[in-house]
């Protein structure tokens, strides 16, 4: 199930998934083979599928300068730890506490490293400290070394398994009574307002544009996109951006489909409902955003026909197959 969701989050849960399968077989490889074996047939199979080899060949990229990557792979950790990006673009400047929070998780990570050296050296064990490490590293190590890209959205399991191992160093010392008193009510307190203010400073985002005061919202706007091709009996909608799609199918109750142009998405089912929409000649609605309609307006008869939304929307209800390859929409043959 994580395979098909996200195969990044394999590497971290591969050491403990493979220590427990080891130290519960009593000695037995076999059976633990057999697992494995199980688990993994279907994986192949579905990456000899087509859209099985789509959800996989990201890992297959490969990192074709390893050792000059090393400051960009430290530059990602960074980004990735302030939060402050979108898919692979990232934004400048985070505020002061995102800034200052990601500098602490940095040094918490170097942390965990001299941790890791410390309970080795004194024989100071313990389990998950050591299946999280492991997994963290193991995380580190996948995406530096299978990708040439840096987004920062690929460390994502990262993140998660710092704030685990994190959380299980800190009660460790509280247990032996090494940080007692008031002091871990007070760092519990201090992260939680640390995240609360860095939350706040992202409230203004938008990964889009700017919003003058008083001005609509992208709710209000989509809403109204929404409307209106509903109006026109419309339950099928091409996008001519990668991301609207969803937005145009969340903000329906996915009461109008949406795809994109290429023939092979993510979720199949709406490709084929939408070829199936235009080979039935139901009516069909184009929509994108406003100065970005690869000139569509010079394609139709009747430029009046583009309905706009605070003008940074745009409908176009009765495009016909014709002209949807024109924009370069794909379709299966």
């Amino acid at each position: 199930m994580i395979y098909l969701a996200q195969p990044l989050w394999l590497p971290g849960v591969m050491p403990i998934l493979l220590f427990f399968l080891l130290s519960q077989s009593h000695g037995k490889i076999s059976s633990a083979c057999v697992y494995l074996l199980g688990t993994a047939a279907p994986m192949f199979v579905k990456i000899g599928s087509t859209t099985g080899s789509a959800l996989w060949e990201p890992l297959g990229i490969g990192n074709h300068d390893v050792l000059r990557s090393v400051p960009t792979v430290v530059q990602q950790i960074y980004v990735n730890l302030t939060g402050s990006y979108y898919l692979r673009f990232r934004f400048e400047p985070p505020g002061p506490i995102s800034r200052f929070l990601a500098y602490a998780w940095f040094g918490i990570l170097a942390a965990t490293i001299v941790m890791q050296v410390y309970r080795l050296a004194c024989k100071r064990y313990l389990l998950w400290s050591h299946l999280l490490f492991t997994s963290l590293s193991a995380t580190l190590l996948a995406t530096w070394l299978l990708f040439d890209a840096r987004d920062a959205r690929y460390l994502l399991p990262l993140s998660g398994l710092l704030v685990l191992l994190a959380g299980i160093e800190f009660l460790d010392l509280v247990d032996r009574k090494a940080y007692s008193g008031w002091r871990p009510s007070a760092t519990i307190a201090s992260v939680l307002l640390l995240g609360t203010l860095s939350m706040i400073e992202f409230r203004e985002f938008s990964f889009m544009w700017t919003n003058p005061k008083n001005s609509l919202s992208e709710t209000a706007r989509l809403k109204r996109v929404v409307d209106y091709m509903r109006a026109k009996g419309v339950r099928h909608a091409f996008s001519m951006h990668p991301l609207l799609q969803w937005q145009v199918m969340f903000y329906s109750d996915e009461q109008i489909i949406s795809r994109w142009t290429s023939e092979v998405e993510r979720y199949p089912a709406y490709v084929r409902e939408m070829d199936g929409a235009v080979a039935d000649g139901e009516p069909i609605a184009l929509v994108g955003y406003v100065g970005d309609t690869h000139g569509l307006e010079n394609m139709v008869d009747n430029r009046e026909a583009i309905f706009t939304v605070d003008n940074k929307y745009f409908v176009y209800v009765g495009v016909d197959k014709e002209l949807l390859e024109k924009l370069h929409f794909q379709f299966a043959n």
